[in-house]
This record gives structure tokens, sequence and C-alpha cells, in this order.
């Protein structure tokens, strides 16, 4: 997503995912402690879907050469079918709309850090 993003290091990768895991939990242990360990599972899950998504695409864009556009748009179709799947997996956990609603604050959150470089 070069030209879109200021391009990062698997640090800055690191950061953002591992904070997000300790944030999430630290929501879980105020929304309902007892489910702390079903949820953070199935949140690695969708990360893990998401994951492999992404570097299937990005496999295929090596090979047939995406431009940026097309591999953000990849990226927002991605973030949106995990946000989806989070709500659903929310809903069967019985969680309510609370970890979904501080999952895309958090997003959100480290996005405008990147637009103004902060990370």
């Amino acid at each position: 997503m070069n030209g879109i993003v200021e391009q990062g290091n698997g640090l800055r990768e690191y950061f953002i995912c591992g904070g997000q895991i300790i944030f999430q939990g630290a929501v879980l242990l105020a929304v309902n402690r007892n489910k702390l360990w079903d949820y953070l599972g199935n949140m690695m899950t969708i990360s893990f879907a998401g994951t492999l998504f992404l570097a299937i695409i990005t496999g295929i864009g090596g090979l047939i050469h995406l431009t940026s556009i097309v591999y953000t748009l990849f990226f927002l179709l991605t973030a949106g079918l995990m946000l989806l799947e989070h709500m659903r997996r929310c809903k069967l956990l019985d969680l309510g709309w609370k970890p979904s609603a501080t999952w895309v604050l958090y997003r959100v959150f480290v996005l405008v850090l990147i637009l103004i470089a902060v990370i």
C-alpha cells in the first residue's frame, strides 16, 4: 500500500497487533472476565483468517503486479469481513456490542497514529 500510508516495519505491526490483544483483553476483563480466553481465541482465529487472505492476495499481486489502490481495496475488504465475523462471534459468545466497538476504536486510533506518522 505504498503511496497510501507510510511504510512501516515488522516491529510496528507487532506493536499494533500485540497492543490490540492487550487492549481487547482489558475490555473483556471489564465486560465478562469469564469469557476472556474464549474471546481471545476467537479474536486470534479471525486475525489468522485475515492474515491468510491477505497473504494469498499478496502472492497473487506479486504474480500479476497489482497497484497500491487494489491492495488497499483488498485490505479494506478484509478488515470489513473481519469486523463482521468479530461481531458474529461476539454475538455467539453473548458479549454484546462493546468488544466490537472497542475493536473498531482501537483500529481507528492506530490508523490516525499511522497517518500522522507517529508509529
